[in-house]
C-alpha cells in the first residue's frame, strides 16, 4: 500500500527531482482511468434508455412501463419517460460536486478516489442485474441512475486531488490532461456498449438476451452487458487505486475509518440534496413552463444540499 510521505514540497525542484514527480505521475496515470470511468458510467443513461427502447418497440411486453394512469404509455410518452434517466444521472452528478469540492482536504485523496470508483461498482452491477428482467420497475432504473451520479461528482474531487501533486508551473498541463483524457470516457463508452451487447460477454454468468426481430430480421441483445462490462474493469482500478496513489500530509484526514465516515457522511448529504431535485423532476407540474421548472429544481436542489452541509456536517469536520 502506498504511504503518506512525510513531506511534499513539489516547488522544490529538490524534493520534485528525487520523489515527488514520480508519485505524482503515478497517482496522475491512475486518476485518469478512475475519472474515465466516473464520467462513462455517469453519461451511459442515455446509451441504456437508447437500448431498452428500442426492446421495447421491437416487443411491446419488454419494459412495459405503465402511466399513472396504470395504462401503457405511447410511444412519445415511453420515450420521455426513458430519457429522463439521464437527466437524473446528470441532477445527481452536478450535485454531487458541491461536496467532493471538500472532499479531499477532509478525506485524503487515495480514500477519495478509492471509494467513489469502488461505489461506481454498484449501478454498473445494479444496471447489469435490472435490465435483466424486463419486469423491472422504472424507479428501480431511477434509483441507479442517481447513483451513477457518483461518478460526475468525482471530477470536482479528482481535479482538487491532482492539483496538490504538482508544481504550479505544471498544473495547466496536468488538470488538462486529467480532465480531457477523463472526459473521453464518454466517447468511450459510446463507441463500446454498442459492440459489448451484442454477444454474451459473460457467458452463462452474464444472462440470457433478449431476442427480438426487426424489419423481419431476428437478433439477440444482451443489454445487461452496458452495465457489467464496467465491474472487472473498475474491480482492477479499485484495487490500483489503494495500493498505488497516495494521500498528502497537508490533508489532516485522520485515521483510515474516520475518513471513510467523513466521505460517506458527505455523499449522503449530496444525495439528500440530489433526491429533492430528482423529486421536483419527476413531478407532473401540469401547465408550467419547462424553463421556469428547471430553474426551480436546480435552485431547490443546490438550496438544500448547501443547507444540509451547513447545518448537518459534524463541528470537527467543518
Amino acid at each position: 500500500m502506498a504511504r503518506t510521505p512525510e513531506v511534499w514540497e513539489v516547488d522544490n525542484d529538490a524534493f520534485w527531482d528525487s520523489e515527488g514527480k514520480g508519485i505524482a505521475l503515478r497517482n496522475l496515470w491512475i486518476s485518469i482511468p478512475d475519472l474515465l470511468c466516473g464520467f462513462a458510467l455517469w453519461i451511459y443513461w442515455g446509451m441504456i434508455a437508447k437500448f431498452v427502447q428500442r426492446l421495447h418497440f421491437a416487443d411491446k411486453s419488454l419494459f412495459n412501463f405503465l402511466g399513472a394512469d396504470g395504462q401503457a404509455l405511447s410511444a412519445d410518452a415511453c420515450r420521455g419517460l426513458l430519457f429522463t434517466l439521464p437527466a437524473v444521472a446528470g441532477l445527481a452528478g452536478a450535485t454531487l460536486r458541491i461536496p467532493h469540492s471538500f472532499m479531499i482536504a477532509l478525506c485524503g485523496g487515495r480514500n477519495v478516489k478509492f471509494l467513489t470508483t469502488l461505489m461506481l461498482i454498484l449501478p454498473a452491477i445494479g444496471s447489469g442485474i435490472a435490465l435483466q428482467n424486463p419486469e423491472t420497475p422504472f424507479f428501480t432504473l431511477v434509483l441507479l441512475a442517481a447513483l451513477s451520479g457518483v461518478g460526475g461528482g468525482a471530477f470536482a474531487s479528482s481535479m482538487s486531488n491532482i492539483s496538490f501533486f504538482f508544481p504550479k508551473k505544471m498544473q495547466g498541463l496536468v488538470l488538462g490532461l486529467n480532465a480531457g483524457l477523463g472526459n473521453l470516457g464518454v466517447s468511450v463508452m459510446q463507441f463500446l456498449l454498442p459492440w459489448v451487447i451484442t454477444f454474451g460477454l459473460f457467458g452463462s454468468l452474464g444472462g440470457d438476451p433478449y431476442v427480438i426481430v426487426e424489419a423481419g430480421k431476428e437478433s439477440s441483445v444482451w443489454v445487461q452487458n452496458a452495465g457489467l462490462v464496467w465491474v472487472p474493469i473498475l474491480g482492477f482500478l479499485v484495487i490500483a487505486t489503494w495500493f498505488f496513489m497516495n494521500n498528502l500530509p497537508q490533508h489532516t484526514c485522520g485515521a483510515v475509518p474516520k475518513a471513510f465516515g467523513r466521505y460517506f457522511w458527505l455523499t449522503l448529504l449530496g444525495f439528500g440534496g440530489a433526491a429533492a431535485g430528482v423529486t421536483l423532476l419527476m413531478m407532473d407540474w401540469g401547465g408550467v413552463p419547462e424553463l421556469l421548472k428547471v430553474f426551480v429544481v436546480l435552485v431547490v436542489t443546490i438550496g438544500v444540499t448547501l443547507a444540509l452541509m451547513r447545518f448537518l456536517t459534524p463541528g470537527d469536520t467543518k
